[in-house]
This record gives structure tokens, sequence and C-alpha cells, in this order.
């Protein structure tokens, strides 16, 4: 009977195992599932984003055209270059008159074929069928992907031009299949997942066939001009099984607990009736023991589940900063650039009226108009183009800031007193021309990144220099010591100081202490902050409006401390 019941308990403690190790798979594979949904909606969204932007570039060429159908070729070369800087996906922009001719090819080079050799596009039974569907539904079209001239393989869009039922011609982009990839994949790691994308055809022209055994595929369609492509992505192998060592501690530690317990009331069964007390006694501490160690394990599994969903929450984080600033690099420069054509094309536009006037306008009525011409349309233009220029710089600033958060760190016993002399050294135009003076006490060595602390206190002088009290001579002085394990830097200045309501506000993203003071985007001290933030150290600022202020920096100190003779560079 005693055997009966052993064998019963082991055969039930196996099963619990097998239950176990299934219910630890299935959960497993569910996180897995949800982890690729989530990477495969972020692809689908990136790239849909990034070929309406980049294709954006068609219609400020089309808008080119609509404005100006008498564009010469050296206008098109101007417009079209600059299309090309802020485009890079783009290889080449054409242009085709109404009778579909290409007489405009831009860049030259690359493009030799095209430019010796116009082609009548309608009539070519390769491009024919598409120049067709284009003119005739008043869409672009897009054709490919294919092999280019210029090199690589990429995608031909024509977009036409209409001006009410009269057709001008197409507006034609040639762009790289790989840069537009690649674009998406910017900030993304890729290393986990197989990427394929195909045509509406099933036409796989990027990436491999997925393999079916290594899980569930995650499909999106992308629609673009007047075709779509679907983009498929899966685990790579190894990626999508779960993980050995989950299942051998669970069958290790379950295995031993059921083999303890199985001997164990073994044991007690063998032992005469005089230890039959003792038994007793020990299946009691053994059964205390076992809730322990099951509360145990349920508390490490709750803390486990808190520390994953923390982790998920600030993944999103920043995967959400990084969609911010992938819009602000991208999406927010294509409307800046038709902006700047476009007001370019009013210069044109008054050089016209100019000609114009001169031919039918009386000399009164022309006084008139020429002071909205002279006056009124270039204060308007100057106006466009400081704030074209200004919403620029707020978009590079934010590329900055990104960058100063991926930049690769190389952590190394740093010289602050030679790196500090590189940092004046390089801005020694601008000391000169404030009158201030600089010095420098020997500095103790530190353990960071070079680039990054050089950049810290580039910010830091520069704004020392920029924020001085015009009404005293400017004087700024870096000095250092040790405490404990950290090193510890001051950067102080004479300056017009910072009222004490303003001494956190300084660190917020666009900030700026003063905006009529100087030019900036008021990014500096932010991008010092989030650098610090990496390099494990702090800054803190003491100020007094009126007299100065003293900026704090804290990093960790070097293996051993290097002291020069503090310089001192004095400028008039």
């Amino acid at each position: 009977m005693k055997k009966i019941i052993l064998m019963g308990l082991a055969i039930a403690g196996v099963t619990a195992l097998f239950v176990l190790d299934k219910w630890q798979t299935g959960r497993w594979e569910a996180e897995k599932a949800i982890e690729l949904e989530s990477a495969a909606d972020l692809i689908h969204t990136r790239l849909e984003n990034t070929i309406a932007s980049r294709f954006s570039a068609l219609e400020g060429l089309a808008a080119l055209f609509l404005l100006r159908p008498e564009t010469t070729p050296g206008e098109f070369a101007h417009f079209a270059s600059f299309l090309l800087a802020s485009n890079p996906p783009v290889k080449a922009l054409q242009y085709a008159d109404p009778d579909t001719r290409v007489v405009y090819v831009f860049p030259p080079k690359g493009n030799e074929i095209t430019i010796s050799n116009p082609m009548v596009l309608i009539s070519d039974p390769k491009r024919g069928p598409y120049v067709k569907k284009a003119v005739k539904n008043r869409i672009p079209t897009l054709q490919g992907p294919f092999e280019l001239r210029q090199g690589g393989k990429g995608v031909i869009v024509r977009l036409p031009i209409f001006d009410r039922e009269r057709f001008l011609g197409l507006a034609i982009g040639v762009f790289d299949l790989r840069t537009l990839i690649e674009e998406t994949a910017e900030g993304l790691n890729l290393s986990q997942f197989n990427l394929a994308v195909a045509d509406a055809g099933g036409r796989l022209f990027l990436g491999k066939k997925p393999d079916e055994t290594l899980g569930s595929t995650e499909e999106r369609e992308i629609s673009l001009a007047d075709t779509r492509w679907v983009i498929s992505l899966n685990w790579r192998e190894g990626i999508a099984r779960p993980p050995v060592l989950v299942k051998l501690m669970i069958w290790i530690c379950g295995g031993g607990f059921l083999i303890s317990s199985l001997l164990l009331l073994h044991f007690a069964w063998s032992q005469a009736k005089t230890l039959e007390i003792l038994v007793e006694e020990r299946t009691v501490e053994l059964t205390r023991a076992n809730q322990d160690l099951m509360d145990e394990i349920s508390e490490r599994k709750r803390l486990e589940s808190d520390r994953k969903k923390l982790n998920i929450a600030l993944q999103a984080k920043n995967k959400e900063l990084e969609q911010v600033v992938y819009v602000a690099s991208h999406d927010l420069r294509s409307p800046l650039v038709n902006i700047e054509g476009y007001s370019k094309e009013l210069d044109y536009a008054i050089e016209d009226l100019h000609a114009i006037l001169e031919k039918i306008v009386t000399p009164e009525t022309k006084s008139s108009i020429e002071l909205i011409i002279d006056e009124d349309i270039p204060d308007a233009q100057r106006f466009i183009r400081s704030s074209v220029s200004k919403m620029d710089g707020l978009i590079k600033g934010l590329l900055r800031l990104s960058r100063s958060g991926r930049a690769t760190l190389k952590i190394e016993p740093l010289d602050m007193n030679a790196l500090i002399a590189e940092v004046v050294e390089a801005i020694e135009f601008q000391i000169k021309g404030s009158g201030s003076q600089v010095s420098v006490d020997p500095l103790p060595m530190c353990k960071s990144d070079a680039v990054q602390v050089n950049q810290i206190f580039s910010n830091l002088v520069s704004n020392a220099v920029k924020y001085l009290d015009p009404d005293r001579p400017g004087s700024i002085r870096i000095s250092g010591r040790t405490e404990g394990g950290t090193a510890v830097y001051c950067v102080e200045d004479n300056g017009i100081g910072i009222p004490p309501d303003r001494l956190e506000q300084i660190f917020e993203i666009f900030h700026r202490l003063d905006p009529y003071h100087g030019q900036g985007e008021g990014l500096g001290l932010t991008i010092v902050k989030w650098i610090l933030n990496r390099l494990n150290g702090t800054i803190r600022v003491v100020s007094t409006p009126g007299s100065g202020s003293q900026f704090y920096i804290s990093l960790p100190l070097g293996k051993e401390t290097v002291t020069a003779e503090g310089k001192e560079k004095q400028n008039a």
C-alpha cells in the first residue's frame, strides 16, 4: 500500500512539473508574440512616414513648374540640388515636358545616358504603362524596385503636373531603396529579427522568406503611390525559443523537491514506532520550510514581474522620445524646404513684376506698387526666412540633444589641464571679442569620456562669455579639487548672474535666461545635464544676480592625479 502511494505521489509530482513547464513556456511565448507585434507596428509606422516625407520632394518640384512653367535649366538644377541636399534617399530628380520627353535631369553625374538620349516616356514599352496611368488618373505612380543606372536598387515615382485641365508634364524622382530602409531602421535594434519586404505581387526584394519554424510572422501592408508593399517580421533563429535556464531551474528545483519529499516520506514510514514522534516533528518543520520556499518564490516572481513592467514602460518612453526626434528631424524639415523654395519663387515673381510695371503702369500708380514690391513684400520675405532659420536651428538642436544620448562612450583617465587648454583655445576668438580674461588653476584628473567632457566645458565657458556684465571687465576662472572618489570642477564668472527662482529652470530644454542676450536655442545646459547623467556625474549652480555664477561639475576621480602650473589667458 505504501509503495502504491509513493508511486502515485511521484506520478502526480512529475505531472505537476510538466504542467508548470508548459505554463512557463506558454507565458514566455505570449510575451514574445506581443514584443514581435509591437516591433512590426513600429517598423510599419516608421517606414510609411519615411516614404511619405521623402516623396514630398516631388510635390515641391511639381509646384515649381506649376508656378513657373518656363523654368530654365539653371533654375531647375538649383532647386533640385536644394531638394537633394535635404532628402538623402533621392538619387535623381527629372522633369518631362507635356510630350513626356525627359528634358531636365539632376544631377548630371550618373545620369549621362538619360541626358544624352532624352526618352519619350509614354512611347517606351517599359515605362509607358506607368506614365499613361499617372496622366489618365492624375495620380503618382511607382515603378520598381529594380536595379538603377545610378547603382543600387531603387524605385521611380512619377507625379503628373496639371494646371486645371492643362497637362504641364511629369515630376520624376529616383529613390534609393537601401537609404529609405536605413532611415526607417535608424535608432532601432533589429538584430533579433528577420525583416523582409515584398511588392504587391508577392515578389521578395528585401530580406529572406520568413521561416515558419521560428515562430509566428507579423505582416503589415504599406500603401505608397498607386501600389502597396508588404513587410514581414519574425524572430531570428535561437531568439524565439524559451530560455533553457528557466526550464532547467523548474525541473532541477521541482525534481529535487519531489525526490526529497518522497525519500523523507519513505524514511518516515520505515522507522519504528519509537521514531514516529520524531518523524512527525521533522515533517512539520519540513512543511514550514516548504511554505517559506514557496512564499519566497512567489515574492521573487512578483518582483520580477514589477521589474519587467518598469523595463517595458522605460522602453516605451525611449521609443516615444526617438519618434519625437525622428519627426522633428524629417517630417518638420520637409515643410521648411517648401517654404524656402516658395520664398525664392517670390524673388523671381518680384523681378517679373518690375519688368511689367515699366511697360503698363503710370508713374503715380507705379510708386505705390513699387512701395509694396520693394518694402512690404521683402519685409515679409525676411520674416519668413528668419522664422525658417529659427525653426531649423531648433530642429538641429533637437538632433544634437538626441545624438548626445546615443553617442558611444570611451571611459578613460583624462588630463583635464590639457583638455581645458583645448577648450579655451577653441573659443579664443569669442574670448578676445568680449575683452574678457580666462584663468585656469591646476586641475585633478578624472575618469570619463574625452569628447563628452570637452562638450560640457565648451558649453559652460561659452555661456560664461555670453552672459558677462558689459559694465565691467569680464573674468572667468576654472578651478578643481578632489572630494573622496570624486573630482569637482568649478567654472566661475563675474557676469550678470541668475535669479534664485531660475536656478533650476536654466537646465530645462529650450529655456534661455535672456532671449535677447546673444544667440542660441536654449539647449546648452540641457545637453550638459544629459551628458553628466550618462557619465555618472552631477552639476549644480550657485549664483548672485549682478555678481556672477559658479557652476560645479562632479565626475568620477581618475586613478592618479595630475596637476600642472595654472595658466592664465588674457585678452584685451
